[in-house]
């Protein structure tokens, strides 16, 4: 795989950064001892969530932004495609059982690593038009997009502003949905639950007494 190396700053901390799911991906593919889904997730996520925050600033920004965003579409979806015939061999789909899951995982692999070699360009140009200020914002966006990304691959969603964003909260309820009905162990970031306080209604509901807490403990 293409590797980056900048010498230092926020520049390198947004590379590292967005390349975290990649190793992840690599990993899963290339160490036995790891289930292979994980990288169908990890790929899935960071597509998503690339497509969802670091695609449209890529845009507005840089002179050609737009262009090479397009050419970046194309290769990740040659990717999501992978991703997504391998997680069908993976998961029973009758029509790829005479597909070697190595082949796939090779086809995989290959994409992976196009879609890595353009969007390390992509970050480190973008860089150099960012203040660290605003490199620090888009490493917070792509993390908090992560937590609310797709978990499997959708070749077939449209990726418009409009729809696109609407695609991407659906697709990833609904790949949660999907995952916890399916006992599918989700290696990707997530939103841990927030507790609430239980009222005296939900207490008496659940048959138990409301607990306050001691003042003097």
């Amino acid at each position: 795989m293409t590797s980056v190396h900048p010498s230092a700053g926020p520049e390198r901390d947004l590379l590292r950064d967005v390349e975290h799911a990649h190793r992840h991906a690599v990993a899963a593919l290339d160490d036995p001892a790891q289930n292979t889904l994980a990288a169908v997730t990890w790929g899935s996520a960071h597509l998503g969530a690339v497509t969802r925050v670091l695609h449209p600033l890529a845009c507005r920004t840089l002179p050609d932004g737009r262009e090479r965003v397009r050419e970046q579409a194309a290769t990740d979806r040659r990717l999501e495609l992978a991703l997504w015939q391998l997680d069908r061999r993976l998961t029973g789909d009758v029509q790829l059982q005479r597909v070697g899951v190595p082949a796939l995982k090779a086809a995989v692999r290959r994409a992976l690593d196009a879609h890595t070699e353009l969007e390390h360009a992509l970050v480190s140009d973008l860089a150099e038009h960012l203040t660290p200020e605003q490199l620090h914002q888009l490493a917070q966006d792509l993390a908090a997009a992560m937590l609310r990304a797709p978990t499997r691959p959708h070749p077939d969603t449209r990726h418009g502003r409009l729809i696109g964003g609407m695609a991407f909260w659906a697709d990833g309820i609904a790949d949660r949905v999907r995952d916890s009905l399916d006992s599918r162990t989700v290696p990707t970031p997530r939103r841990l639950p927030v507790r609430r306080p239980v009222t005296r209604w939900g207490a008496y509901a659940l048959g138990g007494a409301l607990t306050e807490p001691d003042p003097e403990g």
